[in-house]
């Protein structure tokens, strides 16, 4: 089969490089919103002049001695030549066994019968540079071969009937920043190992570029499309290579087509509206597809295989990883006998079909994707997320599958060793999971809801365990089951949670041992019926319940004391958290293992609280028991500050700050003695009155909210003072006196005007004594 495709190949490939003539009749389905029209690139005037054969160095080195060329040769000093118009039905420049550096630049280059000679052809040259030249009408427009170190550079190709750009048996050729338009072959490499195409335009050909047996090749920020007849891009026998970054479009029949590949990885391109694949890979070896945006393809659907995003057919050892892949028929990728193939982390979505098919593809990984509104083309009959037909070994783990039509994952007619495990499947119009007539399939831990069937079997030696199954008109449906066993999972809230028709004696709703399954409606004692319209009525003999809560003792405790706990058995196969509901209102929402739940209630106050606990399933779905606190509190306030007892003069003001706390808090505050002292809110304890002279006796007490409280008493100590007495002595009578008078106050600006103005110096003088006295 090899042999056959590859000889295929290369007739579809050589057959357009060796042929002259070619007519096409191009299709007219193919459009393009990038077509560029090429324009002259050389900025200035052209000389016209007769074709150049260059045959060896020293013709070179002559050649630039007769038309002046500046340059000396060297990598330095290049020979320039540049403004040429040359029109002629021969190879405009002829060069061949050359070493020397060389730059053809600014040059324009026709046919006067089109389709007549070579622009360009260089035969074992190195070092050569073709730049801002534009070639049309020839038969070929630039062609290397036997040459290495050579660039094309900013030129533009078109209405060849052959090749726009041919390289033959040339290593290290570069082009780059170029077009190639409405050629027969847009650019062509053959045996030229580290080829760099990048930047360019190549369109409206017949074949965008066709690489065969290359090794170490770069295709970057190309931009290919609308290849009449070939691919945008064809590999025949290209190793360790790269097509990176390109946009690939508009391409009849595909975008990239690989055949006898190795170690290539095709990389953060754009392909869109091929007319079958965006990418076929075929016969080929350790290939990596990654971090494509694929849309859009496969509108013609006349192709024996399936259209589709990626077709990966008869290969070994591929790599299809996080790719956004959409809006094509029939499938985001299809794999058609193809083994070992690793496809991870793709986003695939609203694909007419499927988001990944397969036929007889055997060790398949299908891990970690998205997989979302494919089959939306209702005619096929398994159409929707994944369908893998006749295979066998896959490893289908880690997926979310979701709003595909009809059927979410699909084994059919699939021979044996497939595992379906860990995905997350829901909203299939008809079944989540189906196995279909395929033999040893493990379908385990996977969560599937929202299906008209959750899992539909119809199968033999098949193991369905562990999964989470919900939300579904029918959890489960069996037919035909054969030597198959279906326990320890977790079924529950569906319309039917299982149904079975036609299980033989080999199969079991249990393990035949010990272990049954989980259900949301178990009664708790006794089998459990899964329903049946026939006479012999199937059980699981060793059912659970997959959720319970009881409700704790209810708790009463005095509000002081501390580690009061209420413990609520309670169960969950597959746990999402519990809430505490306090008097009607949300309290808690908190993680749950699944096992009893212990809640600590010390901080409740005093008083009577309705509890409600609410245990909630994985699905949403939630079981409730309720139980109350009661918290009392007999416990008097403490005294944080009790004063000593107070002394205070006779006239003088009273402030005396108490304090106390509780843990149902302070409500009041009283004293005995309410005539003469006050106590307010904050516990400061003043006078109402001007307290005469003698002791008071007071209690000072404190209530909580519960009406406990704690007293204190106190004694406050008013003391007399006596009245001042004083000597005056005049100057004027020579008499002494003695007088009682009141507390001096010092003498206001008034006062001592007064004084000044009815007495003598001698007066003032006294005044002036006294004063000094009483403030001694």
């Amino acid at each position: 089969m090899h042999n056959r495709k590859a000889m295929l190949a290369m007739i579809l490939l050589v057959m357009p490089l060796l042929a002259t003539g070619i007519t096409t009749s191009h299709p007219t389905e193919v459009t393009s919103d990038l077509i560029h029209t090429p324009t002259r690139v050389a900025t200035m005037s052209y000389v016209g002049h007769a074709p150049f054969v260059i045959s060896n160095d020293s013709a070179l080195h002559n050649a630039a001695l007769d038309e002046s060329w500046s340059g000396s040769g060297t990598e330095a000093e290049p020979y320039i030549i540049e403004g040429y118009n040359i029109t002629s039905d021969m190879d405009c420049f002829d060069f061949d066994n050359v070493s020397l550096y060389f730059e053809i630049r600014d040059c324009y280059l026709d046919a006067v019968t089109p389709d007549s000679g070579r622009g360009i052809i260089m035969g074992n040259v190195s070092n050569g540079l073709v730049a801002d030249t534009f070639i049309q009408n020839k038969y070929e427009g630039i062609r290397i071969t036997g040459s290495s170190n050579n660039r094309i550079q900013n030129c533009t190709i078109l209405l060849g009937s052959d090749h726009g750009i041919w390289v033959l048996q040339s290593n290290d050729t570069f082009v780059e920043d170029s077009e190639v338009k409405n050629c027969e072959m847009g650019i062509s490499v053959y045996e030229s190992n580290f080829t760099t195409i990048m930047n360019s335009q190549i369109h409206d050909n017949a074949a965008g570029i066709s690489a065969i047996s290359l090794r170490n090749c770069t295709f970057e920020a190309n931009d290919i499309h609308n290849s009449l007849d070939y691919n945008g891009i064809s590999l025949l026998d290209v190793d360790y290579s790269s097509v990176v970054s390109n946009t690939i479009h508009s391409n009849n029949p595909g975008g990239i087509y690989m055949l006898a590949c190795q170690f290539t990885i095709i990389s953060e391109n754009h392909f869109y509206n091929a007319s079958d694949h965006a990418i076929y890979i075929d016969e080929c070896e350790n290939n990596t597809v990654r971090q494509n945006n694929i849309h859009d393809n496969g509108w013609r659907s006349v192709y024996p295989l399936p259209e589709c995003g990626i077709l990966l057919g008869e290969s070994y050892d591929n790599v299809i990883e996080d790719n956004q892949i959409w809006n094509n028929a029939e499938s985001g990728i299809h794999v058609d006998r193809a083994n070992d193939a690793n496809i991870t982390g793709n986003v695939i979505f609203n694909n007419t079909g499927y988001g990944i098919s397969a036929y007889a593809a055997d060790n398949i990984t299908v891990t970690s994707n998205e997989i979302y509104w494919n089959g939306w083309d209702t005619a096929d009959e398994f159409s929707g997320g994944i369908l893998n037909s006749e295979g066998r070994d896959w490893w289908i783990e880690g997926n979310s599958v979701w709003n595909n039509s009809h059927y979410g994952l699909t084994l059919d007619n699939c021979t044996e060793s497939n595992t379906v495990i860990g995905n997350t499947i829901w909203n299939a119009s008809i079944v989540g999971i189906y196995v279909y007539v395929s033999n040893y399939v493990s379908v385990t831990e996977n969560t599937v809801f929202q299906c008209q069937y959750g899992i539909r079997l119809a199968t033999a030696g098949t193991n369905v365990t562990s999964n989470i199954i919900y939300d579904n008109d029918v959890g489960i449906y069996s037919i035909a089951l054969i030597n198959s066993l279906i326990y320890d999972n977790d079924i529950g809230w569906n319309d039917a949670n299982a149904i079975n028709e036609y299980t033989d004696a080999g199969s079991y709703w249990h393990d035949n041992v010990s272990i049954g399954n989980w259900w949301h409606d178990y009664s708790g004692t006794g089998n459990y019926s899964i329903f049946t319209e026939f006479s012999t009525t199937p059980y699981d003999i060793y059912p659970q319940r997959n959720m319970n809560v009881t409700a704790s003792t209810p708790n009463a405790h005095e509000l002081i004391s501390v580690g009061n706990e209420m413990v609520w058995p309670a169960f969950a196969r597959n746990p999402l958290n519990f809430s505490l509901m306090v008097n009607g209102s949300l309290s808690d929402n908190l993680e749950w293992d699944g096992n009893d739940i212990t809640l600590n209630v010390d901080l409740f106050g005093v008083g009577y609280h309705e509890l409600e606990l609410l245990v909630y399933h994985v699905s949403g779905h939630s079981f409730s028991a309720s139980s109350s606190v009661t918290v009392t509190d007999l416990t008097a306030p403490s005294w944080i500050v009790g004063p000593s007892d107070q002394q205070i003069n006779e006239g003088d003001l009273l402030s005396v700050q108490f304090s106390a706390e509780d843990e149902s808090g302070i409500i009041s505050w009283w004293v005995n003695d309410t005539v003469n002292f006050h106590i307010d809110a904050t516990g400061l304890l003043t006078n109402n009155t001007a307290l005469t002279v003698g002791d008071y006796g007071l209690r000072v007490s404190v209530n909580d909210t519960s009406g406990n409280s704690i007293d204190y008493e106190i004694r406050i100590r008013v003391l007399y003072v006596p009245p001042v007495t004083t000597t005056t002595t005049t100057t004027i009578t020579n008499t002494t006196s003695a007088t009682t008078t009141p507390a001096p106050s010092p003498l206001d600006e008034t006062t001592m005007m007064l004084l000044l103005g009815g007495g003598g110096l001698g007066v003032i003088i006294i005044l002036v004594i006294m004063l000094r006295k009483r403030g001694g």
